[in-house]
């Protein structure tokens, strides 16, 4: 995924400004060399590259599994990763697509109550 320069809401930091080239990014392959930056890229950009590796098969899911509910949830697949020890991330972020038989769950009428099922 390309991504412009001029369409940031705030210029990378200088390590980040010289990967740009004619003020343009692949940020995917910038990641991929360079570390993830998807908490800096959601918050100064419009720009769903979450969706997009997922789109494109290449999404890191053992890696980032946690953060793809909390950026990216149209896209998010709950069955990529065992949520054994994570669930609370989904009742989180993701509580309107919650899967209780899957997430190991029990949930009262208050979206702020939710516990473990023992």
């Amino acid at each position: 995924m390309v991504i412009k320069l001029k369409e940031l809401r705030i210029t990378p930091c200088k390590e980040w400004l010289v990967l740009f080239e004619n003020g343009k990014l692949d940020a995917h392959k910038a990641f991929e060399e360079h570390g993830e930056q998807y908490g800096w890229l959601y918050a100064y950009s419009d720009y769903d590259l979450i969706a997009w590796e997922i789109e494109n098969d290449c999404f890191n899911w053992e890696a980032f599994y946690l953060i793809a509910p909390c950026f990216c949830k149209e896209s998010f697949k709950h069955n990529k990763s065992n949520w054994k020890d994570f669930s609370w991330k989904i009742a989180e972020y993701y509580s309107e697509r919650f899967d209780r038989n899957t997430h190991n769950w029990k949930k009262d009428y208050s979206l702020n109550n939710i516990e473990y099922d023992n």
